[in-house]
């Protein structure tokens, strides 16, 4: 239950800056979405070195959480894009 409502917040979020023709917050500002890929992305790698799939899980779990917890304690967040518009808006 708690997975449908995040993929329903992101989704949303996502379809909300698409349909305003803007790049998705979630992909230009905080890491949650980019960590969650690296995470995935380590899982499979994983699963492929033939590492047991709840180990592989527990791995990835763990990479995912300390990467979001050190990205909110030193703020980091996506490179921002450089308007081209020379007007200032």
């Amino acid at each position: 239950m708690m997975f449908a409502g995040i993929i329903t917040a992101v989704g949303g979020g996502i379809i909300r800056d698409m349909l305003v023709s803007e790049v998705p917050l979630v992909l230009r500002k905080e890491l949650y979405v980019s960590v969650s890929f690296v995470g995935v992305l380590l899982f499979f790698i994983l699963l492929y070195l033939g590492v047991n799939i709840i180990i592989s899980t527990i791995i990835g779990i763990i990479v995912i959480t300390i990467f979001r917890i050190v990205a909110i304690k030193y703020n980091w967040n996506l490179p921002r894009r450089v308007s081209r518009n020379t007007n200032g808006v």
